[in-house]
């Protein structure tokens, strides 16, 4: 068996079928990343963030009851909310586990 020469191959030879594993989930999600951190994606996720705490004002600071569209709208809202955040977070997880596999293998 030959030794690996780049440093994809180094990081797969050391973390095996999980390296892969992270390979392939970010590079699934690396468009999402790309789509949410220009300046249309902010611009999509700050208007849901409003939305979501203006309902959440309605629902805690007002007398007012939500009706049943915006009941829906919210749960939607928080679970869009959550799905990106767990995206974008186990994004930059996982590239930092590369990122310091590199670090350790360059010094």
């Amino acid at each position: 068996m030959s030794q690996p020469t780049t440093k994809l191959e180094v990081f797969l030879s050391a973390y095996g079928k999980r390296g892969e594993k992270i390979i392939e989930l970010l590079s699934k999600l690396t468009p999402f990343i790309k789509d949410a951190t220009s300046p249309s994606g902010y611009e999509l996720i700050k208007e849901d963030a409003t939305r979501m705490a203006e309902l959440l004002n309605k629902l805690c600071y007002t007398d007012e009851y939500l009706k049943e569209q915006e009941q829906i709208e919210l749960k939607y809202l928080g679970k869009r909310m959550v799905d990106r955040y767990t995206k974008i977070k186990y994004f930059n997880e996982q590239s930092a586990t590369i990122e310091n596999h590199r670090i350790e293998n360059d010094t």
